[in-house]
């Protein structure tokens, strides 16, 4: 063996290990786009272009929507010489000339299920006529088999379930009691002193044609008349739209004559 003759290697010169050669990939120019990964073709398929395309055309179309709209109802409150005036959760409608107003809250009720369930109400209301220690309130009525079982809870109801419903802030805390004299079309309660309403025609009529136009249950309206004037209440926003504001400000406007003429 000669000396510095390593017996691990191959004495063969052309068996020598080859050094390892690494390739790197050339220098991209400053300033070139990244090449891009994959098939583009694939990324951006027609199918999602379209997609894409009609989001952006139904977004614009919505806000357009919501621009017009908005545009609307400020003309129609100039034609009429409406202000609106908006407070915290609350929007209301006053009148240039006039001594009524709407009032739209909304609010939210913890007791309720989920708790962050949203109250609104829009209420329309007149200082006169009113009713002096007395009160009247008035409504839709429910369907025939309803009706009787509906005037039979109302009327034996406690004080405590007035309060809970609301009732008292309209009778003052006197207790109500069915009307049979008015128009089948209404539900109506009074107190003792008040004086005989007759058939309410005329407010049958106005609740009536609202109705035919509002019919959900939330768009229902209740009228009524204490000291403190003429209210009609409904649960739903009717500043949606100035054809609504100004269906309601009618509703409102008909049953304050109607209870005006009833001599209250």
């Amino acid at each position: 063996m000669k000396r510095g003759q390593n017996y691990l290697l191959p004495h063969d010169a052309s068996a020598r290990a080859e050094p390892v050669r690494t390739t790197w990939p050339a220098a991209r120019p400053r300033g070139a786009s990244p090449q891009p990964v994959g098939n583009t073709e694939s990324a951006m398929n027609p199918f999602s272009i379209l997609l894409v395309a009609a989001t952006l055309i139904l977004a614009a179309a919505l806000v357009l929507w919501s621009l017009r709209k908005r545009a609307a109802f400020r003309s129609g409150l100039a034609q009429r010489g409406w202000q609106l005036l908006k407070r915290g959760q609350s929007s209301t409608v006053v009148p240039a000339v006039g001594d009524w107003k709407v009032t739209m809250t909304r609010s939210y009720a913890a007791q309720m299920t989920p708790p962050s369930t949203q109250i609104v109400t829009t209420v329309w209301t007149a200082p006169t006529p009113a009713a002096q220690a007395a009160a009247l309130i008035a409504g839709p009525a429910p369907r025939p088999e309803l009706r009787e079982l509906a005037t039979e809870l109302l009327g034996s109801a406690t004080a405590a379930m007035t309060r809970w419903l609301g009732i008292d802030r309209v009778s003052g805390g006197l207790p109500l009691h069915a009307v049979p004299s008015v128009d089948p079309r209404l539900l109506a309660f009074a107190t003792e002193n008040y004086s005989s309403p007759g058939a309410m025609t005329d407010i049958a009529d106005a609740v009536s044609a609202w109705c035919e136009v509002y019919t959900a249950e939330r768009e229902h309206p209740v009228v009524s008349i204490n000291d403190a004037g003429v209210c009609v209440r409904v649960r739903t926003d009717v500043l949606r739209s100035f054809d609504q504001l100004d269906a309601f400000v009618d509703l409102g406007d008909r049953c304050r004559r109607a209870l005006g003429r009833s001599g209250t």
